[in-house]
């Protein structure tokens, strides 16, 4: 992997994905800031410091226009984006060897972990019809195989940009708030551009998890945005996407952080674009 960004703020003094990132991964990796808050890191760090203009405190599309300046970065690279927050473990090989190599279902990463982690995605970007790559979600059950593909992905995600620099002013990187990385892994998925999803190696999005982190992006989001956003990737792929609803016409519970459950159809998308390749030929 050529470089890890990390977007960040509010953190500058609890870097959670940073602090598990081996020193050889560290070197690599870049803190994506804002400009009001460069005066909080040291040197050691390396920043990429975004416009002023996009700040948290006054543009709505905030971290969507951060991501889209990660994906310009990044172009022509094999890089990783990942949230700030992000803790890393390994499963149990039982699952899909057969043969127990630890003595629970899964443990923490040690910082070799992470390096193979890391050494293992990037082998799989080499792969034909492989562009994106992730650890899988922690509370996902394991599968009978260490991977999976065209599936959901988690808050760490790596990318071959040779892949899609050609198209990336294309791509809708900044068009929507909230769930934009969904909305932009079905764009790739329904052009072709494949995904691998680890089941060896997963990831814990802290913030999610734990009530007393605080969440930069979501902590004063009102329903009524969410729905917004989410009705706009359900306009866009109405096969692949499905806001759930209960007969009253309400959301149905639950979902990311609880805003309304979705069904998303991350494989059929893929395998809708390569039937239609099929039917050209």
């Amino acid at each position: 992997m050529d470089r890890i960004f990390i977007p960040t703020v509010f953190r500058a003094d609890n870097q959670i994905s940073y602090n598990h990132l081996s020193p050889s991964l560290q070197k690599k990796t870049i803190l994506v800031v804002q400009a009001w808050e460069k005066k909080k890191y040291s040197s050691d760090f390396d920043l990429l410091v975004l416009p002023r203009k996009i700040n948290i405190h006054d543009d709505y599309l905030c971290l969507a226009k951060t991501r889209e300046i990660i994906h310009r970065e990044g172009r022509n690279t094999k890089y990783v984006m990942m949230d700030d927050d992000m803790t890393f473990k390994r499963r149990n090989a039982k699952y899909w060897t057969g043969v127990s190599d630890m003595e629970k279902s899964k443990r923490d990463c040690t910082l070799t972990d992470v390096n193979q982690m890391f050494s293992l995605f990037t082998k799989w970007l080499d792969e034909e019809g492989v562009s994106f790559v992730s650890p899988s979600h922690e509370e996902n059950p394991p599968l009978n195989k260490s991977y999976s593909s065209n599936s959901s992905c988690c808050s760490c995600v790596g990318f071959n940009g040779k892949d899609f620099a050609h198209m990336l002013k294309e791509l809708p990187t900044s068009e929507i708030k909230y769930a934009e990385d969904t909305l932009l892994y079905l764009t790739l998925l329904s052009l072709g551009y494949g995904n691998r999803i680890s089941t060896q190696f997963c990831a814990k999005n802290h913030s999610v998890a734990t009530s007393n982190l605080p969440d930069t992006v979501w902590d004063r989001t009102r329903q009524r945005d969410v729905d917004r956003d989410h009705k706009f990737i359900e306009k866009r792929f109405p096969e692949f996407y499905k806001i759930l609803s209960n007969k009253d016409g309400s959301r149905v519970r639950g979902g990311f952080r609880d805003f309304g459950k979705v069904s998303v159809k991350y494989s059929e998308c893929y395998k809708a674009n390569m039937k239609r390749r099929v039917c050209k030929a």
